[in-house]
């Protein structure tokens, strides 16, 4: 599924989003933003994309750490995402940064923090995001996404992101195929801080 910026998109959004144009950095090219699952079915649509154990769910909170206290750490309550040149990265504080990529399987994933080291087969380009006035679309080369259940015992949350690729195959998916998973666009709902989102995500 890839949904388009429409009415009827618009339309499945509360208005209090609206209250901002996205931000733009227009010297660096780079978008920061709180990434929003939108679908149709309604069961996905509009729940937070967070950031925990190295990859991006919709049913687990957003993971976080910082080595240091009070008000020099971030509040790292939310999965703020930069994206700029093709690029995408976690809107972090520590040194070095935390670059997202794609995973072989098509998992969305993203480094440790003081690491470079990513799965082998993984592709760090082709991510952009298609603007709208007040939201985005966040984009893998050009498409969008799937959201595979992976719960147990009869539930189906946590789901995992994967890019829509045609051949999804994960551990984390008990039914082993993306037949199960739910198609989806993510929105780049605008993030306007000026502080990062975390000092690093875990």
């Amino acid at each position: 599924m890839n949904l388009t910026i429409g009415a009827i998109l618009l339309a499945s959004i509360p208005t209090f989003v609206f209250a901002t144009p996205i931000s733009v950095d227009q010297y660096n090219n780079l978008w920061r933003f709180t990434p929003v699952a939108s679908e149709t079915s309604g069961t996905l649509n509009l729940r937070s994309i967070n950031a925990n154990d190295r990859h991006f769910w919709i049913g687990r909170e957003t993971s976080t750490f910082c080595p240091l206290r009070g008000p020099r750490c971030p509040l790292g309550n939310n999965t703020i995402l930069d994206v700029s040149g093709g690029g995408a990265s976690l809107d972090v504080t520590v040194p070095g940064g935390q670059i997202i990529y794609t995973e072989r399987s098509g998992a969305l994933g993203f480094a440790q923090a003081h690491s470079i080291t990513i799965p082998d087969g993984s592709l760090l380009s082709n991510f952009s995001v298609i603007l709208g006035d007040y939201l985005g679309l966040f984009k893998f080369n050009d498409g969008g996404w799937l959201a595979c259940p992976t719960g147990t015992n009869g539930t189906a949350f946590p789901y995992k992101i994967f890019a829509y690729l045609t051949n999804v195959t994960d551990p984390d998916i008990p039914r082993g195929r993306e037949t199960s998973c739910t198609g989806l666009d993510i929105l780049a709902m605008n993030y306007t801080e000026s502080s990062p989102g975390a000092w690093e995500y875990i």
